[in-house]
């Protein structure tokens, strides 16, 4: 109990003590204001500031480089190459690829799948094809009556019993 006995007379002894710190006259009737001030003033000064455009650059370009934005781009320029020379390079119009085939190979694979076309196919490309006596150039009949001459007279007898 003298311990409690003793607190109130230290406590007299430092309100009479004249030691210690000592607050300046006047100080807390401006501290608010001067407070609200610099609260301020720290406010103005933490504006952010936006960042440069070289700076937005990096970090967008920065955000592609991920590992999975990195793949999704490196799959998409794949199939945009890809697509672009498939486009580039097309495989040729149908005449020239037709042109490409020879007839023997054309007869052979007519004749192995006639049970596959229909009579009306058949005919349609043959009217598209032209026959060989429209492509001759026009000859006045006075030549091919001296061809057909020529070609009687060389003509053997021999020949012409064979043929008849």
């Amino acid at each position: 109990m003298k311990l409690e006995d003793d607190i109130p007379d230290k406590l007299k002894h430092l309100k009479t003590s004249t030691g210690g710190f000592k607050v300046p006259e006047g100080f807390f009737e401006n501290f608010s204001n001067e407070v609200w001030q610099k609260i301020q003033q720290a406010q103005v000064e933490a504006e952010p500031v936006s960042p440069s455009l070289s700076i937005r650059l990096e970090q967008w370009l920065g955000t592609w480089f991920l590992p999975k934005p990195a793949l999704a781009l490196a799959s998409l320029a794949i199939l945009l190459i890809a697509a672009l020379f498939w486009l580039k390079n097309p495989t040729g119009s149908v005449q020239d690829q037709l042109a490409e085939v020879d007839s023997t190979s054309v007869k052979n694979y007519v004749l192995s799948n006639i049970d596959e076309f229909d009579e009306e196919s058949i005919l349609e490309s043959v009217k598209e094809v032209q026959s060989p006596v429209d492509m001759l150039p026009e000859l006045p009949k006075t030549e091919i009556q001296q061809y057909l001459d020529d070609a009687v007279n060389e003509l053997d007898e021999e020949l012409l019993e064979e043929v008849f």
